[in-house]
């Protein structure tokens, strides 16, 4: 099912809803799944109430489903309007801010805002767990909840491969943890914005989100490139970095650059529908775009990321200057144009034949 609104096609306006006849699990897949538009956030196998839903790079059904329909319902990419008024969302304040502590700027991936806030929050007992991304031998990213300032830490860096983060929610739950934070894409962000809508008891846990800038995350089958092409060891890979328009891998004191043109075939086809580059629906949105080098772009948008941020430059765990956000602001912008136009065409290849003319 899906309404075709003033978002997409502008003074165009119809609703276009088609009614299909699968239920539970079923219509998550034909409606979803198949048609590309997952983002392995994770949020179907946590809401699922029969626990037969696993998420690795998609969701797989691995028991009998009830048909209750909540994998569909609250997943992301369903009923979902995002707002695409103010193309940064809206914010308390932009600043650039980096770690002072050394064992945080030694191992992260800019200004190491996001490892020095969860450890921030947990030092203070305001959170007692984060969700966040690890990374595997192979250089994978994968989901960890972590309970103590050395797991933090250990998860600095970005990561440029799925995480289905928002599948260890259930878990962290069920585990006694009562106030956490969570760190993810733009996807995942929404996804909590759906728990927070339908006042789910997984999102009363949720202390504050943390949301990364991201334009798009790749297949493996990128890894699996590089690795034949430049003949790389993973092992000796010591981080996997975005810059300007290079995608550098950083391996014993070398760096190989490879122009994002290149590897934009591996972008995930999901991606391409995304209007959301800054998680305008996060507590904090954090990048490297508009910082100066070894600075993060923290972006404030609710009252306990600004209670927070304030708290971190009054005990001196960060040190802070100005955002430039120009750039900020064309990536969005450029998101938002490349996505609209995506989806206007795939919604026109879901339109029966007479429609279609109302969509040009």
């Amino acid at each position: 099912m899906f309404v075709v609104e003033d978002l997409i096609l502008g003074e165009e306006k119809i609703e276009y809803v088609k009614l299909g006849k699968e239920k539970g699990f079923s219509a998550l897949e034909n409606e979803i799944i198949l048609k590309d538009l997952c983002m392995s956030c994770g949020l179907c196998e946590s809401i699922c109430q029969e626990e037969v839903i696993k998420v690795e790079e998609q969701p797989l059904l691995i028991g009998e489903c009830s048909n209750c329909g909540d994998c569909l319902i609250y997943c992301p990419r369903s009923f979902l309007p995002i707002d695409d008024g103010e193309v940064l969302g809206e914010y308390v304040m932009k600043i650039a801010a980096r770690a002072k502590d050394e064992r945080i700027t030694k191992v992260s991936q800019d200004g190491g805002f996001v490892t020095a806030l969860l450890c921030y929050a947990l030092e203070k007992k305001i959170i007692d767990g984060a969700i966040v991304s690890m990374t595997t031998e192979e250089w994978r990213a994968k989901p960890f909840l972590a309970t103590s300032i050395e797991e933090i830490i250990n998860a600095a860096g970005s990561k440029y491969t799925p995480s289905p983060n928002l599948r260890l929610l259930k878990g962290a739950k069920e585990r006694g943890l009562k106030s956490i934070a969570l760190v993810g894409l733009p996807c995942h962000i929404q996804g909590v914005a759906k728990l927070q809508h339908y006042n789910n008891d997984l999102a009363k846990i949720i202390k504050f989100a943390v949301g990364l800038f991201c334009k798009s995350s790749f297949n493996t089958s990128l890894l699996r490139e590089f690795v034949t092409k430049y003949n790389i060891d993973l092992n000796k890979v010591k981080k996997l970095d975005i810059k300007g328009k290079y995608f550098r891998v950083y391996k014993n004191g070398d760096v190989i650059k490879v122009p994002m043109k290149e590897i934009g075939k591996f972008a995930r086809s999901s991606c391409k529908y995304c209007f959301d580059f800054s998680a305008k629906l996060a507590d904090f949105s954090v990048g490297s775009v508009g910082s100066a080098e070894g600075y993060s772009t923290v972006i404030v948008r609710s009252e306990i990321a600004n209670e927070l941020l304030n708290g971190m430059m009054e005990e001196g765990v960060i040190e802070t200057t100005e955002v430039e956000d120009e750039l900020i602001i064309k990536l969005s912008e450029t998101k938002i144009k490349e996505a609209k136009k995506r989806v206007k065409a795939k919604i026109k290849e879901e339109l029966p034949l007479a429609l279609k003319q109302f969509v040009r």
